[in-house]
């Protein structure tokens, strides 16, 4: 906080400056590693989606038997 004074008394502002800083708690500390996180799952499989033919049903292959396991397993 900068301040200038209209008289020696230091009773009447001339010119002022002030500037507050806040910490942004939801946005730095929750929102922001979500998003970097999705960001970067979602850049991993947009990249596994970039194949052939061949490699994408065998991964549509295996998550399906996967899915298959998955669920006798819990039932």
């Amino acid at each position: 906080m900068e301040r200038t004074y209209e008289d020696d008394g230091k009773s009447i502002f001339k010119d002022a400056k002030a500037e507050i800083q806040t910490f942004k708690l939801f946005e730095e500390r929750i929102y922001l590693p979500i998003a970097h996180a999705v960001q970067s799952l979602s850049t991993y499989i947009s990249d596994l989606h970039d194949v052939d033919l061949d490699t994408y049903i065998l991964y549509s292959f295996a998550a399906v038997v996967i899915l298959i396991v998955a669920a006798g397993w819990f039932i």
